[in-house]
């Protein structure tokens, strides 16, 4: 059980990182408008991978990593894992949010606002 934001669906969106986009999926909550957890068990049960790599929260105290790290337009889709499957981690009994990050820019650019 779970749920995907397309790249499609952000690209719609005026959102500028991923906790704003991941505001809009059912069965989240986002705290201080950074932490995401999933059907509001705390951050001791949530886990988050980035391109299917286990990440820890820069911050020392916490556990969930703050997903206003990640802008908008650098994700390629964002899968929230709900439930436990035999093919994921047994890290997390919450969810687990496994953000994709778009390809390499072979022309890098700079966007101001």
């Amino acid at each position: 059980m779970g749920d995907a934001v397309s790249a499609e669906s952000m690209r719609r969106a005026p959102d500028k990182n991923a906790s704003d986009v991941l505001k809009r999926v059912t069965g989240l909550s986002v705290a201080d408008n950074r932490y995401v957890y999933v059907r509001g068990m705390g951050e001791r049960y949530n886990s988050t991978e980035v391109d299917g790599v286990r990440v820890v929260s820069p911050e020392q105290n916490k556990r969930v990593v703050p997903m206003d790290l990640f802008p908008a337009a650098l994700l390629d889709n964002i899968v929230v894992q709900k439930a436990w499957s035999a093919d994921r981690s047994g890290e997390f009994s919450g969810g687990d949010v496994q953000v994709n990050l778009k390809e390499p820019l072979t022309n890098p650019s700079l966007r101001v606002s």
